[in-house]
């Protein structure tokens, strides 16, 4: 029989959908979500044999003719006719001897994988029973499978003969190449290069690359092999010595080396020991090498802890983790049988256990098996990528064998709802590849063409199904699926077509070494390593959850029907459907009955229950119909506006809650009511309205299903509030006492919640105090110390960044989202931990900027600068951001007055400007790096900042006038970004505050930003700051204690002086202090004066740059300078402003532009002004400019002339604009 999961890794046919047999039943649809897949992965097995099985038909295109039916069929087949490929055989008729499926081997056995850590779990606790500590641990897999592939076959490896020493090979183009643009970086990147280059690369001597590392050690065995990685690792430690200097070779080369390797070494031997593992050879020439050589040398005690991670690992105690979790596993549902059918099994308990089963064939995957397709291509090599694909298609076939073997319609629509509640268990579960498997049995032809089984089905079922549909849609590369993915709350188990298909795009988008060369294209696999890393992070953590060997029984060892078996079947059991008049009255009725449920205001339940009259419908407010007033959503069904009764109503739905978005309104709950209102409605929501006048029966049936469900809702929601968010009520006493009040009556109400309700009393009564503990500061005393406390340049950069890390996150583990809303930082009461991070950061600005200027000479001002950019580059590598954010907002406010001393040490200042985005608070630039980081980190709350006030400032709080439709894309803006920010904190670093710096910082000279700014400038009168700058790179050395290069001789040519002073004279304390200067000499002549009001014009423009100065005043001065260099009058020019919605200029979508307009007879001017430009500002004035002009059609180029109006410009800018047709005006030359 073929798998519908198989089948529909196949390619769809293109012709028309076969038509139907006589009988008049629809047939199935083919799996669409799948068919973007089908094409690359056509090669994938089904289960064992037979290879020969008939397809399933494909699916009709048309849309279904009732909500609850599925749809019709486009066409009925000729009678007779042999079924097409795809297509089912004419019911009745027996199959072709080709198309006959043999005999079926035994069940599928359960794979070879670690026990589950759940040991400790079989038996269920008792109810009340104290929750114990559980550790799950995730140990090195077994797989009994070949796990290397030989080279010779499955490998294009460069062989390298390591009898010399082969990392002698200078950088060339022939050998390695970087990523354009990083060349002449500190740190390029590696683009590709030979295999020996790579290796050199990862034992770089000048810097660590841990990236580079991780991706090599996932890919590697595409392009070399476990052995020969060892030896060349082996061979790049015994690097040869020199004939002289050896003190200064071994310190500055040797000991480096030495170190990248044995890191590389670990972190194969702890992250990826399976290649150790499933080679005993490569295992004993490791631990051979650690005792032979490594333990020779000075990092013995690192040798030592090699040799104990791999003993580790070899006994199955390595590579784990831990997740210490304080709680029980749910209470599992066993069947009242020993040996239960599908039916016997209560859905939830059974998404259970297939998710126990499914994920640990999912984490029993190897790194090496998503490598060069082998899942498609060297089957052998891929064991548990194709065990996960084949059991997926057995329990798939199965149940819809137990679907169509049922004879009594009723009960196989029965069991139709048990796999669609098992599926919709599954989603909250996290466990997505069952979810496709489940939906592939009810998509197969067997089952989709039951019209009246589905027909059975409530409305809320079939609803269910859709969004089940939905969300595994393929429409967009499964932009539902990898949406839900990434927010989804580990563990789970992703679908693994998924994965399947990125891989499959960028093995054959890709070539394995770059064109024309043999050199291996390292690009291609630091993109599959994205891929595979992003599928080990769901592999770690395990399901709280028992199992139960029954149910994982019926599941291992449950044989599905052939498809031709259950063709027939299908056929057999429901041959009719209903009359045309049978299905006009069932419509009618069903009308009726949405009509009843409007006239009681009951919306999104079970139909079953809409003609049934409720008590206590008046005065319920969740009893309202869903209208424009009310709610608002989004083309995606994500909510824009919505009353406060609708988003309680949202966060305490029937069905599938959403985390996310509970998370969202209570956290930001507090910008548009009370905790007393939000309680209030949770109270009102609980008294669900109950059926009047109803059987017994139906009234437990509709409690079970309707009230009790949106109970237990609103119990987690409160659970989640003071979880996650119980700072809104520590200081409210009166909230407590009614928050335990509500808990008390809802448990006494139903006893059923008396557990939920008794934890949540618990965290109530245990909410933590808020701190009281003192913020750290800068200095912890201001008494002087009589101990020698050294120099700053005596304490190395690393020293400094770890002690700054650790003051900051103090700090940043104390914020709470509440002083992230509403801007609330700039209250100190409602945001002490933001007030305290300004004030650390104003406080390490202070000091930075006071070492600089403080400096006697240029000389040792280079050496403190140089200083700063190595102590914030160490915080860049420990992603310690916020800290380095103010050390380079000082130096970038002292650009002007160290200008010519950055001439003097061109190297930090490469440093300098590859980190220059951060102190320009450049948003989009700064999240989208810091989305890829793996915590711990602490990123620089000025940024963010900046986003929230931007989020903040987008819109109105509320959507109507009324203040009623509360503008939630707003706050759920707000939320999403500060629960990335939050994320971070999920891990600490283990660095602590320095005692002898922190003596140092208590007795340092610390002055404010302005006494700062005023020596900086104090300084440059001062002769020796002057143009004596220019012999600092010959003369300066760099202190021992600095890990700094230092500067080296450099020649100041006129141009870089001159781009200094142009600098200087934009400083308007720097133009003051030089018109002074004149006026003390020769009174203010009219040149001068003319002079200094081109200057304040530059300030101007500047301080509109910088967000100092009002845009109408930056504008007008804008449109003086346009009238004088242009010689028309100020009214001429105008304003063009538009909102880029493509994105065209910047990049993103829905950015304003802006562009100055000047009309003179025939010719258009299109004019940007600004102080300085570069080569980006060119481009950037080009796009605005063709923008104009393709929104303006009726203006021809020859008409238009493009004109910039700067006061410097960089040569590369100059050149881009002179090829661009750009005309360029510069201000009164200075």
């Amino acid at each position: 029989m073929s798998s519908p999961v198989s089948s529909a890794l196949r390619k769809l046919p293109k012709a028309a959908p076969p038509p139907l047999p006589n009988d008049g039943n629809s047939e199935s649809p083919s799996l669409k979500r799948m068919s973007s897949f089908s094409s690359r992965l056509s090669n994938l097995p089904a289960p064992p044999p037979p290879e020969d099985s008939p397809r399933v038909p494909p699916k009709p295109t048309s849309a279904r003719d009732s909500p609850s039916l599925p749809p019709k069929p486009s066409a009925p087949p000729k009678p007779g006719a042999p079924p097409k490929p795809g297509a089912p055989p004419k019911p009745g008729a027996p199959p072709k001897p080709s198309d006959v499926e043999k005999p079926r081997p035994a069940p599928l056995p359960r794979p070879t994988l670690p026990a589950r850590p759940m040991s400790t779990m079989n038996a269920p606790q008792l109810p009340g029973a104290k929750p114990q500590r559980h550790v799950f641990t995730r140990r090195r897999t077994t797989i009994n499978h070949q796990q290397e592939a030989s080279p010779e076959e499955d490998l294009d490896v460069e062989v390298v003969v390591v009898g010399t020493y082969p990392f002698d090979e200078p950088d060339t183009p022939a050998n390695i190449r970087f990523e354009e643009g990083t060349e002449n970086s500190p740190r390029p990147v590696v683009n590709a290069g030979s295999l020996v280059k790579l290796v050199e690369r990862l034992t770089y001597d000048k810097y660590p690359d841990t990236k580079l590392v991780n991706a090599f050690l996932l890919t590697y065995r595409s392009f070399t092999t476990p052995s020969q990685l060892f030896d060349l690792l082996q061979s790049r430690w015994n690097i040869p010595e020199p004939s002289s200097n050896l003190d200064e070779w071994v310190q500055k080369t040797q000991t480096p080396i030495r170190l990248r390797v044995f890191n590389v070494f670990k972190t194969w031997v702890q992250t990826y020991f399976r290649d150790f593992a499933a080679d005993d050879t490569l295992y004993n020439r490791l631990i051979d090498f650690v005792k032979t050589t490594m333990m020779k040398s000075t990092l013995t005690t690192a040798a030592e802890s090699l040799i104990k991670y791999a003993e580790q690992g070899k006994a199955g105690e390595g590579l784990t983790f831990t997740q210490t979790v304080i709680a029980t596993p749910p209470k599992p549902i066993t069947p009242k049988v020993d040996s239960p059918s599908f039916l016997d099994v209560n859905p939830t308990e059974f998404a259970r256990q297939l998710t126990l089963l499914e994920h640990d064939a999912y984490r029993a995957i190897n790194p090496w098996e998503f490598l060069k397709q082998r899942w498609a291509k060297k089957k052998d090599q891929a064991p548990n990528i194709l065990y996960m694909i084949q059991f997926s298609n057995q329990v798939s076939n199965w149940l819809v064998g137990e679907v169509v073997k049922v004879v009594d319609l009723r009960q196989r629509t029965l069991v139709l709802k048990q796999v669609i509640e098992v599926a919709e268990k599954c989603r909250e579960l996290n466990n997505y590849n069952a979810i496709m498997e489940l939906l592939a049995c009810l998509d197969s032809s067997p089952v989709y063409r039951l019209r009246q089984s589905w027909a059975g089905l409530s409305r809320s079922t079939m609803k269910t199904y859709e969004s089940l549909k939905e969300l595994m849609s393929p429409n967009n590369g499964f932009k539902n699926l990898r949406a839900a993915l990434r927010t989804a709350d580990p563990p789970a188990v992703p679908y693994l077509g998924v994965f399947l298909t990125d891989l499959t795009f960028i093995e054959e988008g890709n070539s394995d070494v770059l064109h024309g060369t043999k050199l291996i294209n390292f690009d291609k696999r630091r993109k599959i390593a994205t891929v595979i890393q992003e599928i080990r992070q769901r592999q770690h953590i395990p399901y709280n959850l028992c199992p139960v060997t029954s149910v994982q029984d019926l599941i291992l060892n449950s044989k599905p029907l052939e498809e031709e078996v259950a063709y027939k079947l299908s056929v057999q059991n429901e041959q009719k459907l209903k009359s045309p008049a049978a299905l006009k009255a069932e419509k009618e009725a069903l009308k009726a009955a949405a009509v009843n449920k409007k006239r009681l205001g009951i919306t999104g339940e079970d139909d079953e229950f809409a003609g049934m009259p409720l008590e206590g419908l008046d005065d319920y407010p969740f009893a309202v119909e869903d209208s424009p007033e009310n709610i608002q959503l989004s083309k995606d069904g994500q909510i824009k506006g919505a009353t406060l009764a609708k988003l309680i109503e949202r966060i305490t739905p029937k069905h599938s809650p959403d985390p996310g978005f509970l998370s969202a309104v209570l956290m930001t709950y507090p910008t548009f009511t009370t905790s007393s209102a939000l309680l209030e409605l949770l109270r009102s929501r609980f008294h669900v309205p109950l059926l009047a006048n109803a059987p017994p029966e139906m009234k437990k049936e509709y409690n079970s299903k309707r009230v009790v469900p949106i109970q237990i809702r609103i119990f987690n929601a409160v659970k989640t509030w003071i979880e996650k968010f119980g700072y809104h009520v520590v200081h409210d006493g009166e909230l407590k006492e009614e928050l335990l009040q509500f808990v008390d009556y809802a448990v006494s109400q139903n006893r059923l919640l008396a557990r939920t309700g008794e934890s949540i009393r618990q965290k109530i009564q245990d909410i933590p105090e808020v701190e009281t503990d003192p913020y750290p500061t800068l200095r912890t005393s201001n008494e002087e110390s009589s101990e020698e406390v050294g120099d700053f340049l005596d304490f190395p950069p690393q020293q400094i960044a770890n002690h700054f890390t650790a003051l900051d996150e103090i700090i940043c583990n104390r914020i709470q989202p509440s002083e992230l809303v509403s801007k609330a930082w700039l209250n100190e009461a409602q945001a002490p931990s933001m007030v305290a991070n300004e004030h650390l950061g104003l406080e390490i600005q202070q000091w930075v900027g006071t070492e600089i200027v403080n400096q006697p000479d240029p000389q040792k001002q280079a050496q403190v600068v140089s200083h700063v950019v190595d102590i914030a580059q160490a915080l860049f590598d420990m992603n310690s951001f916020n800290a380095a954010y103010h050390m380079l907002a000082m130096l970038k406010s002292l650009s002007a007055p160290l200008k010519l001393v950055w001439t003097t040490i061109p190297r930090k200042q490469q440093q300098f400007e590859a980190m220059s985005h951060l102190p320009k608070r450049n948003a989009r630039r700064c999240l989208q790096d810091w989305a890829v980081i793996t915590p711990p980190a602490i990123p620089a709350f000025e940024v963010f900042k900046k986003k929230l006030c931007a989020i903040e400032d987008s819109g109105p709080d509320f959507l109507d006038n009324e203040g009623q439709l509360i503008n939630f894309s707003k706050r759920q803006g707000v939320a999403d970004l500060i629960r990335s920010m939050l994320d971070y904190r999920m891990a600490s670093y283990s660095v602590e505050q320095d005692a002898a710096f922190q003596k140092y910082l208590n007795t340092a000279s610390i002055m404010d930003l302005k006494s700062v700014k005023a020596k900086a400038l104090e300084n440059l009168k001062d002769p020796k700051f002057s143009l004596a700058c220019a012999s600092v790179g010959s003369s300066t050395k760099i202190r021992s204690g600095s890990s700094s290069s230092g500067p080296t001789t450099t020649e100041v040519s006129a141009d870089s002086i001159k781009e200094a002073l142009m600098d200087l004279f934009t400083e308007e304390s720097f133009q003051q202090l030089l018109c002074d200067q004149v006026q003390e000499q020769m009174g203010i002549s009219e040149a001068m004066h003319d002079l200094r009001v081109e200057l304040q014009e530059q300030v101007v423009l500047l301080g509109c740059r910088c967000g100092t100065t009002s845009v109408a005043r930056g504008r007008q001065v804008a449109h003086e300078i346009i009238a004088r260099k242009l010689l028309a009058s100020p009214s001429d020019v105008t304003d063009w402003i538009e909102v880029d919605h493509e994105g065209v200029v910047y990049g993103w979508p829905d950015e304003e532009v802006h562009l100055n307009l000047l009309h003179k007879g025939t010719t258009t001017f299109l004019v940007q002004v600004d102080v300085h430009m570069d080569e980006d500002d060119v481009a950037s004035f080009e796009r605005i400019a063709s923008l104009y002009q393709n929104s303006n059609p009726t203006s021809s180029s020859a008409d238009v002339r493009r004109v910039l109006i700067t006061g410097t410009i960089t040569e590369s800018a100059r050149a881009a604009a002179i090829k661009g047709n750009v005309e360029i005006l510069l201000l009164a030359s200075l």
